[in-house]
């Protein structure tokens, strides 16, 4: 269970089943990288009550899964807000037989999503068993771990000016500004449904 107040980023996937290993990867690259104190990396094969436990009480929670959508190629970064019509769509299209569709539709049940969720998606195209990670799965980890960092410094500096000594605090905002579609050099190009909304659960 994630501490009030804290971002978690969970890497959902197994590691044995070639592309299925996008999630955890990332989590691996980001904990090479460093992150933020405050900042949780977790990883889970996708299983439902694990998933709940691992965003409940967290202020942010982004999660990142392999998919097979069909509908875009391999290595394609989606990153779908819950209220998009898509979303269901890219969320059902997990790698796993529950995914984090199934995990949302019972967190919200039971009053226990994070205070913002947002899902990363990497279309993975071989999930055979002991098979290693495809080329294109590679590229699709490396600008899912470049879209994460650019999430999070973000959410720090939101999270900072809404904590300014004298200042009145804010709301915690309901969306970032929206990705470009040609982003400078070195940034992430998204492909499939985009948005870098933040997603604040319905009522």
């Amino acid at each position: 269970m994630s501490e009030p107040g804290t971002t978690v980023v969970i890497g959902v996937g197994n590691r044995l089943r070639g592309d299925d290993g996008i999630g955890p990867a990332v989590i691996d690259r980001l904990r090479g990288r460093g992150v933020a104190a405050g900042v949780r990396l977790v990883t889970c094969e996708g299983e439902v009550t694990e998933l709940i436990e691992a965003w409940e009480r967290a202020t942010v929670a982004i999660v990142i899964d392999a998919v097979r959508s069909g509908a875009a190629r391999p290595g394609s970064v989606h990153l779908v807000p819950r209220e998009d019509s898509g979303w269901g769509q890219h969320a059902r299209a997990s790698s796993h037989g529950l995914g984090v569709q199934d995990a949302v539709v019972l967190a919200r049940q039971l009053g226990r999503l994070p205070g913002d969720l947002v899902l990363i998606g990497v279309e993975g195209g071989h999930f055979g068993l002991g098979t290693p990670l495809s080329a294109p799965a590679r590229v699709g980890i490396e600008q899912v771990v470049a879209l994460v960092e650019q999430q999070l410094t973000q959410i720090d500096a939101r999270a900072q000016r809404c904590h300014v000594p004298g200042h009145a605090e804010v709301d915690y905002p309901s969306h970032l500004p929206p990705h470009p579609e040609n982003p400078p050099r070195g940034q992430p190009r998204i492909t499939g449904i985009v948005t870098t909304s933040l997603l604040r659960p319905s009522n």
